[in-house]
This record gives structure tokens, C-alpha cells and sequence, in this order.
């Protein structure tokens, strides 16, 4: 999967993404809000990067205890991460 198919992936599953490039090149993101200042800000967050011939989402955040997710593709990776937030969401709103 293209990283430009995972940013539109993760942003319909209401989940703000961008890619971060240079040598740590990750996807990054998470449930936006607007802080104080009224900058816009992560509340939870995650990451999405390759280690080897894995990807790593590590997801952080009040809502969450630290999770960290080993997966062998990228889409493993953004599906395991919108089903993280899909199960987080459903506990703090249920529908």
C-alpha cells in the first residue's frame, strides 16, 4: 500500500495523518483537538513506521495504555490502528 493510500485510509476512519519524511520516514497521527492556544494538537496519538522487515504502530495517549503492534505490511499496520481506535471509541461513546 502507497503512503498516500494509508494517509487517505486513516483520515475515513477519523483519524488525523501525516507523513513525516528524513530518515525516520513514519506516518504519524491520531484524534485531533484544539489545545489552550488553539493550536490543533494530537490527544491520542500514534505512529506508524518499518523496522526491518516489519511495520511497528505504536499508539499513546490518555485513551490508551502504551500499545505497541508488530504487523508484516503496511495495511496490516493501518488496519490494526483503525481498529484500535474503532474499539477506544467505542468504549468512551457507545453507540
Amino acid at each position: 500500500m502507497k503512503v498516500e493510500e494509508a494517509l487517505k485510509k486513516l483520515n475515513d476512519a477519523h483519524l488525523v495523518a501525516e507523513f513525516v519524511g528524513g530518515s525516520d520516514r513514519r506516518i504519524i497521527g491520531g484524534t485531533e483537538r484544539t489545545n489552550e492556544l488553539g493550536f490543533n494538537v494530537y490527544s491520542d496519538s500514534f505512529a506508524i513506521y518499518r523496522e526491518g522487515d516489519t511495520w511497528l504502530v505504536v499508539i499513546t495517549g490518555p485513551g490508551h495504555l502504551d500499545t505497541t503492534k508488530q504487523t508484516a505490511t503496511l495495511a496490516e499496520a493501518i488496519s490494526q490502528t483503525c481498529q484500535l481506535y474503532e474499539t477506544q471509541i467505542a468504549k468512551i461513546a457507545p453507540r
